[in-house]
């Protein structure tokens, strides 16, 4: 049986301002006048990602979270993972960026996979969600992907992250070129989000 969210405020796990605003606002969807808060507003600075997978780092950053700020807490985990490259970058996407800045990443990720045959390359996006009680030290943990390829062609369109070069299914344009509607469909964080939000709200 899965807690249920009851308090007027809870922490966003996260120091990405895209992400908090994102699932914020997913959140005053569901709750209106719920009040979101971020970790930076709270002085909590970011704890290490040691985990070997998205569903480690995600409880392990929320579980951080939630006891730092004595609240209930939900934090994400999430990546792109190239099959041509063995599922990589995974777990170190934000690794592979610089400071937020998924540019290099982008260049980097079209470099390592200039030594295969074609030009689209089979790929998935996967975000990992969880939600922590720190008072009942209770956590639920939700996992969605999102299918699709990697093409450069677009790769300097303007997109958060590898929205620029991800062509997820069954669009034949890259997610940076999606409407917000087109795009919270295919989206792998919307899908993880609606399965935490339909359990425990």
């Amino acid at each position: 049986m899965y807690e249920k969210f009851s308090d007027s405020k809870i922490l966003i796990g996260s120091h990405n301002l895209y992400k908090v605003k994102q699932l914020g606002g997913y959140l005053a969807e569901r709750v209106p006048g719920i009040i979101a808060i971020s970790p930076a507003e709270l002085g909590i600075a970011s704890p290490p990602e040691v985990g070997e997978t998205f569903e480690e780092n995600c409880e392990s950053k929320c579980i951080y979270y939630g006891k730092a700020s004595v609240m209930v807490t939900i934090s994400d985990d999430s990546g792109i993972c190239v099959d041509a490259l063995n599922g990589a970058p995974g777990i170190h996407t934000a690794d592979w960026g610089f400071n937020g800045d998924f540019a290099p990443a982008i260049i980097r990720l079209k470099k390592e996979l200039s030594a295969k045959p074609g030009d689209k390359f089979t790929a998935k996006m996967v975000s990992v969600v969880s939600i922590y009680w720190p008072e009942k030290n209770k956590i639920h943990t939700f996992r969605a992907e999102a299918p699709g390829y990697v093409n450069f062609d677009d790769m300097h369109s303007t997109g958060v992250g590898f929205q620029p070069i991800f062509y997820p299914h069954p669009y034949n344009k890259p997610a940076s070129m999606l409407n917000d509607n087109e795009y919270r469909l295919v989206n792998a964080r919307a899908k993880s989000f609606k399965k935490l939000l339909e359990a425990c709200f």
